[in-house]
């Protein structure tokens, strides 16, 4: 579907590795902690900042799908 997505597994700090995600204008970065494994849902951040918690990854998915096909 064209999508390009990298995994950062490194042992740096959360807000490290936004920070340079920020400065690499990633669209989304999307963040696996205790709570979204135990809820089966994501935390995701735009590319504009703004942070969702809770976020079901299905619909996640069919957003990033939904953008994509329409070259968002």
């Amino acid at each position: 579907a064209g999508m390009r997505v990298e995994l950062d597994v490194r042992s740096e700090t959360v807000n490290k590795k936004v920070r340079e995600a920020q400065l690499e204008k990633v669209n989304y970065m999307v963040t696996i902690g205790d709570k979204e494994v135990e809820n089966g849902v994501l935390a995701v951040r735009t590319r504009a900042g703004k942070v969702e918690f809770g976020v079901a990854t299905d619909e996640f998915i069919k957003g990033l799908l939904k953008d994509v096909g329409e070259r968002k």
